[in-house]
């Protein structure tokens, strides 16, 4: 009886070692977005189904390092800290970073790449406007940019841009 309870204890710590072992999940992300400069643009990343907050969908995540796509991102629980990148195989990014975004009304900096503009549109002072989930390691979120910039262009009328994006699988 004895050996068989040393045996039990054995594998009881065996199996909280392996299980501990375990990677996290990669990192997952997408965004639909419209970008206004010089024309109306949009920015979508994801798979065949775009997050859409009014329609209650979360959309299709695109998986870190699966088919050229690269996702990284820190969300802390209350949102402390929020940091995000998504990039697409054909060049269009979404670079996000803000503090303590769990208030409604946040303040955020986003920064796009739009396909086939050799610009980088951004404004430091966007507002998350709606803030469906936000936890450790997650955030989904509307978004509304209304001064959106063109720093390499010279004399570019500021635009806006509004839409959601979804991280998952993030660093706490």
């Amino acid at each position: 009886m004895r050996h068989g309870g040393i045996f039990l204890g054995y594998l009881a710590l065996l199996t909280l070692f392996s299980c501990s072992s375990a990677e996290p999940p990669p990192p997952e992300g997408s965004l639909r977005s419209s970008v206004y400069y010089s024309g109306a643009h949009s920015v979508n990343i994801s798979g065949n189904v775009m997050p859409n907050m009014d329609n209650s969908t979360v959309g299709d995540t695109v998986l870190e390092g699966r088919d050229g796509f690269r996702v990284s991102c820190t969300v802390t629980a209350g949102g402390a800290v929020f940091d995000a990148s998504i990039t697409a195989p054909n060049g269009e990014n979404l670079q996000v970073t803000g503090r303590d975004v769990g208030a409604q009304g946040a303040r955020i900096s986003m920064y796009f790449t739009v396909y086939g503009e050799p610009n980088v549109v951004s404004d430091t002072q966007c507002a998350l406007t709606t803030i469906q989930a936000l936890e450790a390691g997650s955030i989904w979120a509307k978004f509304q940019c209304d001064n959106i910039a063109v720093p390499s262009i010279q004399g570019t009328t500021p635009g806006s841009a509004n839409g959601e994006f979804v991280f998952t699988g993030c660093k706490r």
